[in-house]
């Protein structure tokens, strides 16, 4: 998927989340960092019900625009994970997304410089 369209992905997603009152909406790049996926979009909602029902909005909404969705977690939505290929979606409770700390895991940073050694 070219950089437009996983950046138009992405920010659809976002606006269902935001619309659905999702909490601490953070999207991450990973293009430079791993080959899963190139973005990771994390958020948290009130309870599982509200998980459970912004993960059906997203599914709903990117059905209609012929994009496959996965869902995983969703049985008890403590942690829903919503894979759309190249953006993952995750979705917390406060309490789990606290505990894992995927921003930490995956907010860093690459340094694309290459170091030459040359051989005497």
């Amino acid at each position: 998927m070219g950089r437009i369209k996983v950046n138009l992905l992405k920010d659809e997603i976002i606006i269902s989340l935001e619309s659905d009152k999702a909490i601490e909406v953070k999207a991450i790049d990973l293009r430079e960092k791993t080959f899963i996926a190139d973005q990771m979009i994390i958020a948290s909602g009130s309870s599982k019900r509200h998980i459970a029902s912004m993960a059906e909005h997203i599914k709903e909404k990117l059905s209609k625009k012929n994009i496959k969705v996965k869902i995983e977690g969703i049985e008890q939505s403590e942690w829903v994970l919503i894979d759309c290929n190249s953006v993952i979606v995750h979705i917390f409770l406060p309490e789990i997304r606290s505990y894992y700390n995927l921003e930490k895991i995956w907010n860093f940073q690459i340094d694309n410089k290459f170091v030459s050694q040359e051989k005497n």
